[in-house]
């Protein structure tokens, strides 16, 4: 396509034709200033023939000069419409036949009207008071229009035209390359829509100004009916300000459009995902808190941060939360208000899924709605582990250990392995907003057993308050130990049985039994050589007694007696079997002396219970059964 110029000349094909023939005389003139491919005159008798006598003519464009012979050297131009139409009248000049009215005719076949005046080129036609603001999304509607330097509309602008280049800048769409992780729909990037007389404009380049970037179409001349044509646009990420540019460029026309605020809109969305505590994206820890996030969006995952939403959440079993640990949040209870993206702080009481439903419906899930609509938007079902300390192993002293109790301050150590980690739940972020990390602290107990009744047990800190896998005593304090644990001073030289327990507070680890263990026994014999030290044991361990408890088994209520030898603060618990504090009968200083303590278990179900009692580091355990 090449624009017609005044300042160069335009060459005609002249043909003669009679009434009812054609004849062609191949002859050339050039007429200054004047942009023309085809005209043919009209045959319409009522305007023409007269005036034409039977003189009829068919100038066509032509891209080479001659000369054309008399009379028609002398023709001129003298007035002319521009652009020509079917309904426009040219006006020439002839030296014999004088002044002519012709009708011109635009066609689409061989012999079509084209005519442009001097220069010519697109613009855009908008309403400069209005301020341009559209959702993400919805298409946003310009006119084109064809115009000459008269800002006269050049109908034919699909025929004498040429292509034109669109730019768009101020927008950032087209220019991700990453998908959004989080979308299940089919917008994975962010887009621009060019559309013009239903066609789709295709992206021909992206280049970028410092870090603008600059996104290029073609408007291709055919798109253009009668010197107009409606642009379309439309883009799926907010921008503030996006502009839209024709080239080439003239300074008579408006070819740049006001710019465009692209905002999220449209129906809100909410994403609710689970910060994952694991190398799983949907799994976290039994009784330890964590985060989900609702992000309101829109289509086409824009994240909303300007709105504010009340919202209702759901559960698939919403009464499994935990309310008791600090820092939870109440969602299920009321309405609860976000704005942008916001984290809750959840725990569960139950794990999902168990040994027996592993199935994914029973897993957790957490659901959420704004409260003025009615759908609902889901997280992904999410599974809540058991987290217990990871196994250890005895090691010394190995299994069935003599140990000859005549040396009363000969020392005694017992040591075992640490895994590592610890605990399952070790170096846990539970929040992507947050960067600390949270570990759960083991702390173990080693217990000492009577043999052949394993119910009578005694169990104490590892050295260092429970830290240490290791614990250090004297010949004297074991055999205080086996003094405790004995029924009957008659078998007070029944053989130990030692084992550790580690525990994050929710669990305990046992270690499992030799392998060569004739009974499913949790730790290692200690055997006793004689004579036995009598009468010279540890402090610690003779500071207080735990007698066990009566009525045993009990409904509902039952007394421990506990005997001091000494004055000092101990503390007094219940717990389950899963090592659960139920009841904390005392937690104070205490006299010396023999107390007894009342526990009521009526708002507990029937089952083992264990009670114990903590003094100066010493830990006392011993069992009872509450039957309902």
């Amino acid at each position: 396509m090449i624009p017609w110029d005044v300042r160069e000349p335009v060459y005609l094909n002249l043909h003669r034709l009679s009434p009812g023939f054609f004849s062609s005389w191949n002859s050339y003139t050039a007429v200054r200033g004047i942009g023309v491919r085809e005209i043919f005159i009209s045959e319409e008798r009522s305007h023409t023939h007269s005036f034409l006598d039977s003189h009829w003519l068919l100038i066509d464009h032509v891209n080479e000069t001659g000369s054309l012979p008399q009379p028609f050297t002398d023709m001129t131009l003298a007035s002319y419409p521009n652009p020509v139409t079917s309904a426009s009248t040219v006006r020439f000049h002839l030296p014999r036949a004088g002044e002519m009215v012709l009708s011109a005719l635009l066609s689409t076949a061989a012999a079509s009207l084209c005519h442009a005046q001097g220069a010519a080129g697109i613009e855009f036609i908008y309403d400069s008071t209005r301020v341009y603001s559209r959702p993400t999304g919805s298409p946003e509607r310009f006119e084109l229009r064809a115009r000459n330097e008269r800002l006269e509309i050049v109908e034919n602008w699909d025929y004498i035209g040429k292509d034109v280049a669109l730019t768009v800048r101020g927008s950032n769409a087209e220019t991700d390359t990453s998908t959004r992780s989080w979308s299940n729909l089919w917008y994975q990037y962010t887009w621009v829509k060019i559309t013009i007389a239903d066609s789709v404009l295709e992206l021909d380049s992206i280049t970028f100004v410092g870090a603008e970037p600059l996104l290029h179409y073609t408007i291709p001349k055919e798109l253009f009916e009668n010197g107009r044509a409606a642009l379309w646009c439309s883009q799926s990420a907010p921008d503030t300000a996006v502009v839209l540019s024709i080239a080439p460029r003239w300074n008579f026309l408006r070819q740049e459009t006001p710019p465009l605020r692209v905002e999220i809109g449209g129906r809100s969305r909410f994403k609710v995902e689970l910060t994952s505590q694991t190398g799983n994206p949907n799994e976290v820890y039994l009784r330890r808190r964590y985060e989900i996030v609702v992000t309101p969006h829109d289509l086409y995952l824009n994240i909303d941060y300007d709105n504010s939403y009340q919202l209702k959440f759901d559960a698939r079993s919403p009464a499994e939360f935990d309310r008791s640990l600090p820092g939870l949040s109440n969602i299920f209870d009321r309405k609860v208000g976000i704005k942008g993206p916001t984290d809750f702080m959840l725990a569960s009481r139950i794990a999902r899924p168990d040994s027996i439903r592993p199935e994914d419906n029973y897993l957790q899930c957490i659901s959420v709605r704004d409260v003025k609509d009615t759908s609902w938007f889901y997280s992904n079902s999410f599974a809540i582990l058991h987290h217990r300390p990871n196994p250890l192993q005895l090691l010394q002293p190995v299994d069935s250990t003599r140990i000859s109790l005549d040396a009363p301050d000969s020392m005694c150590a017992f040591s075992w392995s640490k895994s590592s980690p610890p605990d399952p739940y070790t170096d846990i972020r539970i929040s992507r907003f947050d960067t600390t990390r949270y570990s759960d602290e083991i702390a173990y107990t080693i217990r000492f057993m009577n043999a052949s009744y394993p119910e009578q047990t005694v169990e104490y800190c590892s050295d260092n308050n429970g830290s240490d896998t290791t614990f250090t005593c004297d010949q004297r304090f074991l055999a205080d130990v086996r003094r405790h644990v004995s029924i009957l001073p008659s078998n007070k030289d029944r053989d130990l049985i030692w084992c550790v327990q580690a525990t994050d507070d929710l669990y305990i680890t046992e270690p499992s039994p030799p392998g060569h263990a004739v009974s499913n026994r949790k730790g290692f014999y200690l055997e006793f050589q004689y004579p036995v030290v009598d009468g010279m044991h540890r402090p610690e361990a003779r500071a207080l007694a735990l007698e066990q408890n009566y009525p045993n088994p009990f409904n509902p209520t039952t007394v421990i007696p506990v005997e001091l030898v000494a004055s000092g603060h101990c503390t007094l618990q219940v717990l389950d079997l899963m090592g659960k504090v139920v009841a904390v009968l005392h937690d104070a200083f205490l006299e010396a002396g023999l107390h007894r303590f009342s526990f009521d278990g009526r708002d507990l179900p029937t089952g083992v219970y264990s009670y114990r009692i903590i003094m100066e580091g010493a830990v006392h355990t011993r069992s009872m059964l509450l039957l309902r």
